[in-house]
């Protein structure tokens, strides 16, 4: 039987940033939420060439590599790559963080018009001016993980 429009879960739009994606290697996908709601096609990852790259910097660092078999490595980035939301980032970028390097994470949320940008960086979610500053320009969450969660659970999409 065909699904109604009342069965279908909204897809949300979400930027992860590499923290929280090396994180969740280490402790296996399927413990994150995030990563439940995209295999259930609840939310779609936004990724870019820059993410992948810098994802695959950090994963192949010396103090991480040992972690990190390169087979393992290789299936987050195929699978990023076969199925995450790919957005060509513009050459004029937004500086909008204490942290040049969290810019490609709010450019990306914005380039993508992301509803979520999850993070366990600080700069991004205790920066209140900044969170107001990017939902109300944007209309962009910046968020926890445990923020996303509850978000995900209010939206019965867990």
């Amino acid at each position: 039987m065909p699904r109604s429009k009342q069965d279908e879960k909204p897809i949300l739009d979400v930027v992860v940033d590499t923290n929280l994606l090396v994180r969740a290697l280490i402790g296996g996908l399927g413990s994150y939420p995030f990563w439940q709601a995209w295999e259930r096609k609840h939310i779609r990852l936004v990724t870019c060439q820059e993410m992948l790259e810098e994802l695959l910097e950090v994963l192949t660092r010396p103090r991480l590599r040992r972690y990190f078999p390169l087979a393992d490595i290789e299936k987050l980035l195929s699978l990023l790559r076969a199925h995450g939301h790919w957005i060509k980032l513009p050459k004029e970028r937004i500086k909008l963080c204490r942290d040049p390097k969290d810019d490609l994470f709010i450019n990306l949320a914005i380039a993508s018009g992301a509803h979520y940008l999850v993070s366990a960086d600080k700069d991004l979610t205790e920066d209140e001016e900044l969170k107001t500053l990017v939902r109300r320009t944007y209309g962009i969450h910046i968020v926890t993980i445990n923020e996303f969660t509850d978000a995900l659970k209010a939206k019965g999409l867990l």
